[in-house]
């Protein structure tokens, strides 16, 4: 009997003990849920926009997209890059149901050229003290277009740059002037001419602007709660940045220069093996930024022309006419 008595606060125990669990875990949930929902993924853009950086930032926004973020924040300082590259960064920005702030940052940033498209692709467009903004004239990095060729593509720009504007709702003229007639704003002069929302110095200042506003993507409002939010920063890996820096053209045309005359010097004096490792391996990365740069052909076969000049040059002396030649090709080209 006594054992039977006892039945009965060992199971009020035990359901109280259930309860308090049970209440632990909802609590648990919940403060999760807040704490996800109040994470913002950061990510730099910086430098020109190229293949690379066109999937980072995709993979940022998928990122963010997992960790079930409150928004995306792009700091930017671009001088702009390739078309197809700038397309598939606004294309990411604009399928993805999370709202996209570009940030042009830190103060002395610029969103030029490409710059702008993906700017007037954001939700919010925040910027920093003494930045701008423009300059999106079209340029061939594959020699000059012709009169109905540039008109095509700048045709193709301005109705771009205005679509993106529809769906946002900025100042679609100043947008196309930007591509016309490459017009450019200060900060100050862009938050007057609403193309761009606030004035911010840092990201925390952002994230502390942006709470309680509400943003609507795809039909669904959203109302930040941004003030305390956790920043996570997004960085490009290793391999990212070394493919990153080969794709500037500047440096893609020096590792050029740098492996034909390191060819050249090693077919001068066979046997030396150091000129010859620094050329191949220069070849080598040529090669990878050539893969991702748009080339002109025609440069591309000069190029290669001077090269058999060169060493024509050194197997049959041609009193330096050959050498001449090649140097005149190599430049050309």
């Amino acid at each position: 009997m006594a054992t039977v008595g006892m039945l009965g606060p060992v199971r009020r125990r035990a359901r109280f003990l259930y309860l308090v669990v049970l209440a632990l875990f909802i609590c648990s949930a919940v403060a999760g849920v807040q704490a996800q929902g109040r994470t913002v993924v950061l990510a730099r853009v910086e430098g020109a926009i190229d293949p690379v950086t066109a999937r980072y930032v995709a993979a940022a926004i998928q990122s963010a997209e997992e960790r079930g973020a409150a928004a995306v924040v792009l700091e930017m300082d671009t001088p702009g890059g390739l078309d197809t590259s700038m397309r598939t960064i606004v294309q990411a920005m604009t399928r993805t149901p999370l709202p996209v702030i570009v940030y042009v940052g830190p103060s002395g940033a610029r969103a030029a050229s490409a710059g702008v498209f993906i700017a007037y692709a954001a939700d919010v467009v925040a910027m920093a003290p003494s930045t701008n903004i423009g300059a999106a004239h079209p340029v061939s990095l594959s020699g000059d277009m012709g009169d109905i060729e540039e008109q095509k593509v700048i045709s193709d720009a301005v109705a771009y740059v205005r679509s993106l504007a529809q769906a946002t709702g900025r100042n679609a003229d100043w947008g196309a002037d930007a591509v016309r007639q490459s017009v450019s704003a200060t900060a100050e002069e862009a938050l007057q001419l609403h193309v761009s929302d606030l004035t911010a110095r840092d990201p925390r200042d952002l994230l502390t602007q942006l709470d309680g506003r509400t943003i609507t993507k795809q039909g669904h409002a959203t109302t930040l709660d941004t003030r305390a939010a956790a920043i996570v920063e997004i960085d490009m890996s290793l391999p990212e940045q070394i493919v990153h820096l080969l794709v500037n053209p500047a440096i893609a045309y020096l590792l050029l220069a740098v492996a034909v005359w390191a060819v050249i010097a090693e077919l001068s004096a066979p046997g030396i093996t150091v000129p010859g490792i620094i050329g191949l391996v220069c070849l080598v990365l040529f090669a990878v930024s050539a893969s991702i740069l748009p080339i002109n052909w025609a440069g591309a076969v000069l190029i290669l022309s001077s090269i058999a000049f060169f060493v024509v040059d050194i197997k049959a002396p041609s009193h330096g006419i050959l050498t001449a030649g090649g140097v005149a090709t190599f430049v050309v080209g």
